[in-house]
C-alpha cells in the first residue's frame, strides 16, 4: 500500500511541480497532447478508409492543418493591416458622416459636442494599433501552433511509447486501474475536441455569412478568425470582433452596431446554448464548475489556462471518477468504456 500510495504521488506530484515552475511549458505540452488526441481522431479513420499506414494517414493531416494555418495567417494579416491603416487615414471624414447622423437626433447633439475630433482621431489610431497588434499576436499565435503540431505528431504517432512510460511509474498493482482510466481519458478529450470543433465551425460559418450578407469586406477570413477565437472561452469572442467593428467603420459608421449586434448574438448563442449543450453531451462537464475552472485557470495562467481550462476539467473529472472515487475508495474493478 506504501509502494502504491509513494508511486501515485510521484505521478501526480511532478507534473503539479513543474506547473508551479514552468506554467507554460506544462499547459503547451498538454495543448500537445490535445493535439495529439485530435490527429489520431483525424488519421484513423483516414488510414482505414485508405488503406495506409498510420504514420503516413497523420503526416499528412498535419501537412493539410499546418497548410490551412499558414493560407488563414498570409491571407489574412496583410489585408486586415491595410484596412486598419486606410481607416486612421479616413478617420476625419468618418467622424464628419457620424457628426452628420448623429445630429439628426437633438437627444445626442449634447453627448457629441463634448467629444473633440482629435480626441476620438487619437483614440481610433489607438484601436486601430491594438487590433493591427492582436491580429498580428494571433498569426503569431498560429505559427506557435505549427510547433505544437509537430509535438502532437511525436505523441500521436507512437502514444504506446509515451502511455507506457508513465505506466512504468505506478506500482504493478495500479497499472490496471491506470490504463483503463487513461484509454476513459482519452475518449473524453476526443469528445470534447469533436464538440468544440462543432462550435467553432458554427461560429465561423454564421459569423462569415451574417458579415458577407452585410457587405463587409474580407468576410469569410474574419468569420474563420472568429471560429478559431472561439476555442478561448469569452475573451475570444471580443478578440474576433476587433478586426470586423474596425473594417465596418471603416466602410461606414452605420456598420458599427449591426456587425457588433452580429457577433454578440452569435456568441451569446454559442456561449450560453450550443457549447454548454454540446459538452454537456460529449464530455459531461457541468457549467458550475466549468465556469468556476475557466475563472481559476484564467486568473492564473492567462489566456493560455484559459483557453485549456476546459478539457483540463474533462480530463481531472474521469481521473477523480474513475482512479479516486471508483478504484481507491470503492475498491471497483474499473474497466475502459465504449
Amino acid at each position: 500500500m506504501n509502494r502504491a500510495r509513494i508511486s501515485i504521488a510521484v505521478l501526480f506530484g511532478v507534473p503539479l511541480l513543474l506547473l508551479a515552475l514552468a506554467p507554460r511549458a506544462v499547459l503547451l505540452s498538454f495543448a500537445g497532447v490535445l493535439i495529439a488526441v485530435g490527429l489520431r481522431g483525424l488519421a484513423g479513420p483516414l488510414a482505414r478508409r485508405a488503406k495506409i499506414p498510420q504514420g503516413l494517414a497523420l503526416g499528412l493531416v498535419l501537412a493539410v492543418l499546418a497548410g490551412l494555418l499558414w493560407l488563414l495567417g498570409h491571407a489574412a494579416a496583410q489585408p486586415l493591416a491595410d484596412q486598419a491603416d486606410k481607416l486612421v487615414k479616413a478617420l476625419p471624414d468618418t467622424w464628419n458622416k457620424l457628426r452628420e447622423q448623429v445630429n439628426q437626433y437633438s437627444w445626442a447633439q449634447g453627448l457629441l459636442e463634448q467629444v473633440q475630433p482629435s480626441e476620438v482621431i487619437g483614440q481610433g489610431q489607438q484601436a486601430a494599433q491594438v487590433a493591427t497588434s492582436a491580429i498580428s499576436g494571433t498569426v503569431g499565435v498560429f505559427g506557435d501552433s505549427l510547433f505544437l503540431l509537430l509535438i502532437g505528431f511525436y505523441l500521436a504517432i507512437s502514444p504506446a511509447t509515451y502511455l507506457k512510460g508513465l505506466s512504468a511509474l505506478l506500482a504493478p498493482e495500479l497499472r490496471k486501474h491506470f490504463d483503463h482510466t487513461l484509454m476513459e481519458v482519452g475518449r473524453t478529450l476526443r469528445f470534447w475536441l469533436g464538440g468544440q470543433v462543432l462550435a467553432m465551425v458554427v461560429v465561423g460559418v454564421a459569423s462569415g455569412l451574417g458579415l458577407w450578407l452585410m457587405g463587409i469586406q474580407l468576410a469569410f477570413v474574419l468569420g474563420a478568425l472568429a471560429g478559431l477565437l472561439t476555442f478561448i472561452p469569452v475573451v475570444g469572442a471580443f478578440l474576433s470582433a476587433i478586426p470586423a467593428l474596425l473594417l465596418a467603420l471603416a466602410q461606414g459608421p452605420e456598420l458599427v452596431l449591426p456587425v457588433a449586434g452580429l457577433f454578440l448574438a452569435i456568441h451569446v448563442l454559442e456561449g450560453d446554448f450550443l457549447t454548454p449543450m454540446v459538452q454537456s453531451q460529449a464530455a459531461h462537464l457541468p457549467p458550475a464548475l466549468l465556469l468556476a475552472m475557466q475563472l481559476l485557470m484564467g486568473a492564473l495562467f492567462g489566456l493560455l489556462g484559459l483557453a485549456l481550462a476546459a478539457p483540463l476539467m474533462a480530463m481531472l473529472l474521469v481521473v477523480v471518477r474513475r482512479g479516486y472515487v471508483q478504484a481507491w475508495l470503492r475498491g471497483e474493478e474499473t474497466r475502459p468504456e465504449g
